[in-house]
């Protein structure tokens, strides 16, 4: 699937936005991370009848929060995706390695859009659905796991491709 507005040039990179996109997204999942223990304590407390602490209140704010975040940022990430698409290998992938990449890369845009759907519901309207909320937790570690798996591969055989296709910088 090639978006009318595809990079052609072999070696090219990600546009700008897409990058600095990429690193907040990616900057913003592990602060979910780490805010998530939150909202377990939170909900846990207010069921046996305890007030939770203040500071597990705020990291519940920043965590639906930022999720909703992450919602636009990554909405925003595929719209770009589809209107500027992404860069060609200077040296063509064999063909199971670029659809386990195209997989992986739409993978997770659908597990963060559920996660921002199924966390906003959770948050909002209806708290049983916190149980698919954290099965996709799990679904974007996997994901996560194999993208950094296929990152450190395409490093190991193209460390100036990769780096410059992801960052724009460029190894002497």
């Amino acid at each position: 699937m090639k978006p009318s507005g595809a990079v052609a040039q072999p070696g090219a990179r990600y546009a700008a936005a897409q990058i600095v996109l990429h690193w907040i997204v990616v900057l913003l999942v592990v602060e979910q991370y780490a805010t998530s223990s939150a909202i377990l304590r939170t909900h846990s407390y207010s069921t046996l009848g305890h007030r939770p602490a203040a500071l597990d209140l705020t990291l519940h704010a920043i965590h639906t929060r930022v999720g909703l975040l992450l919602f636009g940022l990554v909405s925003l990430r595929v719209l770009l995706r589809a209107v500027i698409g992404a860069p060609h290998w200077a040296t063509r992938l064999p063909l199971w390695r670029q659809r386990l990449s195209t997989g992986v890369h739409y993978g997770l845009y659908a597990v963060l859009f559920g996660e921002a759907a199924t966390g906003a519901i959770a948050s909002y309207l209806w708290w049983p659905i916190s149980v698919a909320h954290r099965a996709l937790f799990w679904a974007l570690a996997i994901l996560v796991t194999l993208h950094l798996i296929g990152a450190a591969i395409s490093f190991a055989a193209h460390p100036r491709e990769t780096l410059f296709r992801i960052t724009g910088l460029r190894l002497k």
